[in-house]
């Protein structure tokens, strides 16, 4: 406030002086420019707020006045994130600041911080391995995956799908020597993503079970006789392939009257993928057909000169 005397100099002898007051009154706010928008993938890489104007003014802001800022009077208002932001690691904030100029008009800016997390979890797989074809392949028995997300306390979902090269006939070495992928998924709670493959070999190196019984046999009026390999099959198994599905031979399958009373006979049991074992079994051979006796109907002998004579089997 000032306080002016006007007094007219002027060659008037009726000379007059007046006095008036002068206000000067300073309206404008300060100006305060906050600093560039801040961008993080996680909450917690929210820089701090700034505490004094140094620091806000070495990173860009800007604090000016028409007359003189109070720079004492900087300071941080507050912190405001979305209503409903998408997920923990996902929202805006707006951060205010204020300064007032020596006759207390205040300005205030905003700066934003974005938290945008685009970075899905990583995986850590457990070990690639070779099972056998009647192995528990469940990841329970062959392991899990695990996760770290690259925001700290967020919960990360993990989950697994296989996909296999099984065949499917039972046939088919292809049904018991095939490879299954695992594909382990890693979410967090942004809905990032990302996925590894674990290799699972599944083989069959087992030889079957080979479980021979004896069995009998009767020669026919031919005095021959056959057995099929189930003849002295005694439900021969396998680790993986159905026992109806294992190729069976004999070394020997044709018997006749050289071979009574019993031969030795062994049985081959083969799965799919050519694994191979086998068993013996002792066939007895039994000759019950009673010889057909067919005689001449009538024969002449002479008698020699002492009036004897003789025949033998083959005269009748």
């Amino acid at each position: 406030v000032y306080t002016i005397t006007y007094t007219d100099e002027t060659a008037d002898p009726d000379t007059i002086a007046c006095d008036f007051t002068v206000t000067v009154i300073d309206s404008i706010a300060p100006v305060i420019v906050c600093p560039d928008t801040v961008q993080v993938q996680c909450i917690d890489e929210i820089p701090d707020y700034y505490i004094n104007y140094l620091d806000f003014i070495a990173d860009g802001g800007i604090l000016d006045d028409n007359c003189t800022v109070s720079l004492s009077t900087f300071a941080w208002v507050s912190d405001t994130g979305l209503l409903a932001p998408e997920c923990t690691n996902r929202d805006t904030i707006t951060r205010i600041y204020s300064v007032e100029d020596i006759y207390g008009n205040t300005g205030l800016c905003e700066q934003t911080i974005v938290v945008y997390d685009t970075i899905a979890p990583t995986i850590t797989l457990p070990a690639d391995t070779i099972v056998n074809c009647n192995a528990m392949m469940t990841p329970t028995q062959l392991g899990s995956a695990t996760a770290v997300d690259n925001c700290p306390m967020v919960s990360v979902n993990i989950w697994s799908a296989d996909s296999s090269t099984q065949s499917g006939d039972v046939d088919s070495c292809d049904n018991y020597n095939y490879v299954i992928t695992r594909t382990w998924y890693a979410e967090d709670e942004c809905g990032n993503i990302d996925s590894l493959d674990q290799t699972i070999m599944v083989q069959d190196t087992t030889k079957p079970v080979a479980i021979c019984k004896n069995f009998f046999v009767y020669l026919d009026i031919n005095g021959e006789a056959s057995i099929l390999p189930d003849s002295i099959n005694n439900v021969s198994t396998d680790n993986c392939m159905p026992p109806a599905s294992l190729n069976l031979a004999l070394d020997v399958q044709d018997f006749d009257c050289d071979d009574v009373p019993s031969v030795e006979v062994t049985l081959f049991v083969k799965d799919a993928c050519g694994n191979t074992n086998s068993c013996t079994a002792i066939v007895t051979v039994a000759d019950t057909v009673a010889p057909v006796a067919v005689c001449q109907s009538a024969i002449t002998i002479y008698l020699d000169s002492m009036g004897n004579a003789s025949i033998d089997s083959t005269d009748i």
